[in-house]
């Protein structure tokens, strides 16, 4: 009798295929044979897709690779790391048939093709030589599980930024609404130096009023004249 399990391709957990640097985010199994060590056995893993609403499928296909010894998802690969490997087709189901042996681990990727195609899928362990063998979905990929939300899975928002310790604190009368302060007002004081305009008009200078205390949320401007 077949184990089943369901899984699913998302936006965060299609990698795509081992040309692509994003494979690790893929759902990946670990498959557990229960045969002595050494001994081998025959296995066969069947992957079959849901049709797309429009009745397409995705070419997709699956691989196993050597675990690094524990039951965690692998994040890379070498070419000694593979065991066994099927084509990538559009086709509703695919097949791979291969001999394992006992007391070691190997984990299995399901994906699609191209990285970022979603579509939910049945994957299958199946062995009239070890019955007892066992296939376990492993845990999405850390950046998987932290791009299904902006703070991700067990993170700490982000919080507002602090001034420091020594940075002094505005006046209520500063940052009051409608102070005279908050509000940047200007006053045009007598320079001593007067210019004719073009026309013969007379012009004071108007010369902003010097600022001494200042909103901590923002920094002191420059002064501006204006003719």
């Amino acid at each position: 009798m077949a184990l089943v399990l369901r899984g699913e391709w998302t936006a965060e957990t299609s990698g795509g295929c081992p040309k692509y640097a994003t494979w690790p985010k893929n759902p990946q199994f670990a498959l557990r044979p229960s045969t002595s060590p050494g001994a081998a056995a025959s296995y066969t893993l069947t992957l079959k897709q849901e049709q797309q609403g429009d009745g397409s499928l995705h070419p997709i296909g699956l691989w196993v690779m050597r675990s690094d010894g524990t039951a965690q998802r692998k994040e890379s690969m070498t070419k000694a790391d593979m065991i066994g490997k099927t084509k990538f087709k559009a086709t509703e189901q695919q097949q791979l048939s291969l001999s394992l042996e006992g007391g070691a681990l190997y984990v299995v990727c399901a994906s699609t093709f191209d990285a970022g195609l979603t579509a939910n899928f049945n994957i299958a362990l199946e062995s009239s030589e070890d019955a007892a063998a066992t296939l376990t979905a492993l845990p999405a990929s850390p950046d998987a599980r932290s791009a299904e939300s902006p703070v991700g899975r067990g993170a700490t928002p982000p919080t507002a930024p602090q001034l420091p310790a020594d940075y002094p604190p505005a006046s209520a009368a500063a940052t009051a609404p409608g102070s005279g302060s908050a509000r940047q007002t200007r006053a045009c004081a007598r320079s001593g130096r007067r210019r004719w305009g073009a026309a013969g008009r007379r012009r004071r200078r108007c010369v902003a009023a010097p600022r001494t205390t200042w909103p901590a949320s923002r920094p002191p401007r420059p002064d501006r004249r204006s003719a």
